[in-house]
């Protein structure tokens, strides 16, 4: 018994310093906070390489900006670069080596964001240089261009918030064209917002 209690406590010393270890490394690995420089930066989509790298967009003062693995925040794509406004969704696609993003005019709501474009598009950037290369505008007049994903195929899908529908764009291509249209997912109107909405759609 004694034998026993003496390994018993040996034992139990061994894991509560291998436990104490365990959790000092993780705290000591854990990232640190980064700021994001600006005053009204106000970060919506935030996306990211395989190498760790990240990648997030400004709503109020337009922009990426680009976090390198280890570094701070530095501003990439310029705010108003190539035609952009206020920047909401964002996707870094390493297969095509383009990172997307969500461009809209939301001065209508008090933010005027950088530029002077209208409407909504989908924005393609090369991930190595920033250099602007795809520039779709959402067709029609009631537009939200707000998240988007990329299939097998290489086509870029993209969600219009405001009006019930999913747009594609092409490998390729550069006009986006209506993929999916779906009242039923309309805002207000079953879509779980406005007055139709909360009544369930009745």
């Amino acid at each position: 018994m004694v034998g026993t209690r003496i390994v018993s406590r040996r034992w139990a010393g061994a894991l509560l310093f291998g436990l104490a270890a365990g959790l000092a490394q993780s705290a000591a690995a854990a990232p640190a906070a980064i700021a994001l420089p600006g005053d009204k930066v106000f970060p919506e989509s935030i996306t990211s390489t395989a190498d760790g790298t990240f990648y997030i967009g400004s709503v109020a003062e337009g922009g990426v900006m680009r976090v390198r693995p280890g570094g701070q925040a530095e501003s990439w794509i310029k705010p108003g670069a190539f035609g952009t406004r206020s920047v909401f969704g964002v996707l870094a696609d390493e297969r095509s080596g383009m990172l997307f993003l969500c461009s809209n005019d939301v001065s209508a709501g008090g933010v005027a964001g950088p530029g002077s474009e209208t409407g909504s598009a989908l924005k393609g950037f090369d991930l190595k240089t920033g250099e602007g290369k795809v520039s779709a505008k959402f067709p029609g007049d009631k537009n939200f261009c707000n998240d988007m994903a990329v299939g097998t195929d290489g086509a870029v899908y993209v969600t219009n918030t405001t009006t019930p529908q999913i747009l594609k764009l092409p490998p390729g291509g550069k006009a986006l064209e209506i993929w999916l249209a779906e009242p039923k997912i309309q805002l207000g109107k079953g879509g779980g917002r406005g007055e139709e909405g909360d009544r369930g759609g009745q």
